[in-house]
């Protein structure tokens, strides 16, 4: 993106505008908002060395893994349930599947498939409050942090039964392994070991509604909770793993805050050149059918997400599609949803999908190997993806209800 502007800059003959790419970098990160960001990465590495994960995954386990292919529905369980702490699909990714992973392969459900299930599992994360990507959209869309959040609630939870829904399906056909239904004494005791992992959403979720503190402040509040959780009551937090959790949340939120970066400048030439205008206008003139406009934004913004990274996408078509669509009276908390949900597609999508280099890496299988299990799993997120658009109480409905509509 940024040899692009470059390229574009010199082109035009604006040699002495050069200087503008290294200024619109260096103030691109200077924001409140996005300081989340690294504060909710490094919530949800803690959160995987302390063995919050590890307690998620035997409570998902001991939920789901009776029904039909119980292994592979625990991974979305689980998912679930870590949306509400990291935020980040690839930190759900990297969590889940170095746990799932070898347990689905050991259970013979095929590495390309446990690497599928798991890559697209984390789809869920950035959908279900708190979400890095739902903040960044926030900043560029001018739209309440805490309304675009709770919009998710309903939506990630639609993902969840979709996937189980294709899982399930898969598992009568190919025969998978039905786990042992744990007796209700095994099932509260997982509850009672998983308890404090699960009370971590809870936490963000009830400062935000009532009021207490912003999501920036939460995120905070999210990492402070984590290291009393592993420091005074799992005691499994010493000062190597706090090291290793800083250490891969500085690389993890340099490479976010990089993309961040380049795209601020991405984003200037395409308005200073007239692209972003033209093709708003293009769509707000002559287009008056509304389903026209979300068939063509939806469509950009998922042949995008098979080529760039999520937070990339949100800075090249936010300010091109919103416009248009908010002419058509759209809600843009609908619009951040169905876009980021668009965006997080492109996470699992061949040839350049984050979550899919880590699940396949974690597996030891080709991308080719991938693309064959992955593409029944996406039914279930397409699905989702219509329903948010062709249903926009599924996205409004609690945030009207909490906050004034």
């Amino acid at each position: 993106m940024v040899l692009a502007v470059a390229a574009s800059l010199i082109f035009d003959g604006n040699l002495t505008s050069l200087s503008i790419i290294a200024q619109k970098m260096g103030n691109a990160p200077d924001s409140f908002t996005l300081l989340c960001v690294p504060l909710f990465l490094l919530a949800g590495n803690l959160m995987v060395h302390i063995g919050m994960a590890q307690r998620l995954a035997v409570f998902s386990m001991a939920l789901v893994g009776h029904i039909r292919g119980g292994l592979a529905h625990s991974v979305v369980v689980a998912n679930v349930i870590m949306a509400g702490m990291s935020g980040s699909a690839t930190a759900d990714a990297a969590a889940t599947g170095s746990i799932f992973i070898p347990m689905l392969k050991k259970a013979n459900y095929g590495a390309a498939y446990s690497a599928a299930v798991t890559a697209t599992a984390s789809v869920i994360g950035p959908i279900i409050p708190p979400s890095i990507i739902i903040v960044i959209y926030a900043g560029l869309a001018n739209v309440s942090v805490g309304r675009l959040l709770l919009a998710g609630i309903v939506p990630g939870l639609l993902m969840g039964l979709a996937l189980m829904a294709t899982i399930y399906i898969r598992a009568l056909r190919r025969g998978y392994p039905v786990e042992r239904r744990r007796s209700l004494k095994e099932l509260l005791h997982s509850a009672k070991d998983a308890v404090l992992a699960l009370l971590m959403p809870v936490v963000i979720l009830a400062g935000l509604l009532g009021g207490i503190y912003t999501a920036t402040e939460g995120a905070a509040m999210a990492v402070v909770y984590a290291l009393f959780v592993g420091l005074v009551i799992y005691r499994t937090l010493n000062w190597q793993l706090f090291i290793l959790s800083m250490k891969e949340t500085v690389i993890a939120n340099g490479v976010v805050m990089l993309i961040v970066c380049a795209a601020t400048p991405f984003a200037w030439v395409l308005t200073a050149q007239g692209g972003a205008d033209f093709i708003r206008d293009l769509l707000a003139q002559n287009v008056n059918e509304s389903w026209i406009v979300w068939s063509f934004s939806i469509a950009l913004i998922l042949i995008l997400g098979c080529f760039m990274e999520s937070v990339s996408i949100l800075f090249i078509a936010v300010p091109i599609l919103l416009p248009a669509l908010n002419a058509l009276h759209a809600d843009p908390v609908q619009v951040g949803i169905a876009f980021v949900l668009a965006a997080m597609i492109g996470a699992v999508t061949p040839p350049v999908g984050v979550s899919m280099f880590f699940a396949c890496r974690i597996a030891e299988v080709t991308i080719m190997e991938f693309t064959k299990e992955f593409y029944g799993l996406l039914i279930g997120l397409f699905v989702v993806l219509a329903l948010v658009i062709v249903f926009p109480q599924i996205t409004t409905a609690i945030p009207n209800l909490i906050f004034k509509p």
